[in-house]
Parts: C-alpha cells; sequence; structure tokens
C-alpha cells in the first residue's frame, strides 16, 4: 500500500461494502487530533513510547 493510505469499505459511512483504498482524507492531515488520540491511548492504557525527539526515560 502506498504510504498515506488505508483501506476502508466503499459503503455508506464506510461500514459496509468492498473495499478500496484511500489516500488524502482529511483526517489523516489533521495531527491536532492525532495528538490528542495519541496522549489519550496512553493515558487510559498506561503504556507510554517515547516520540522520537525525546530521550529515553529511566526506569
Amino acid at each position: 500500500m502506498p504510504g498515506g493510505s488505508y483501506v476502508v469499505p466503499d459503503g455508506v459511512l464506510q461500514l459496509r461494502g468492498q473495499p478500496v483504498l484511500r489516500t488524502r482524507e482529511r483526517a489523516l492531515q489533521d495531527t491536532a487530533t492525532a495528538h490528542r488520540l495519541w496522549a489519550r491511548s496512553e493515558r487510559l492504557t498506561g503504556v507510554r513510547y517515547p516520540w522520537p525527539t525525546e530521550p529515553p526515560r529511566a526506569e
């Protein structure tokens, strides 16, 4: 698959249907929402992965 693409059903609200390749969806470009989702997922799961720019944490 090309980078930045994903597969979804082609039906209403992408809930059912034949698989189709999607690219350049607005949601893929929404980095602010992606960051909030990542941060919330870390809080809810208790699992944290440092960003590449962060130094590793001592445990």
